[in-house]
């Protein structure tokens, strides 16, 4: 396994590896797993499964994309759906 840091201030590092290599994202010396195919599938699903017949089923969805993006970059989730927050947290994989 070989870690990659990008050339940005993210601070993003790419592990070079199996199949089963994900991203991580080093703050402030630490390291944290992001979001993977298998952890935003489960998610997705969850929220599909609850949540799509729901009139708000849009916001939802794009409270999920915010959330993941907020969670991947290390900050608070902010004022997202709490159904969205609940969902995000339960398959976080970090």
């Amino acid at each position: 396994m070989v870690e990659i840091p990008s050339n940005g201030p993210s601070g993003l590092v790419w592990m070079i590896g199996p199949a089963n290599a994900r991203p991580k994202d080093q703050i402030g010396g630490q390291t944290k797993n992001m979001f993977d195919k298998k952890s935003l599938d489960a998610m997705f699903s969850e929220l599909r499964d609850n949540y799509e017949l729901e009139p708000e089923w849009e916001e939802i969805q794009r409270d999920a994309h915010l959330g993941i993006a907020r969670a991947d970059g290390g900050v608070d989730l902010g004022d997202i759906d709490p159904r969205v927050a609940e969902v995000l947290k339960k398959h976080n994989p970090s």
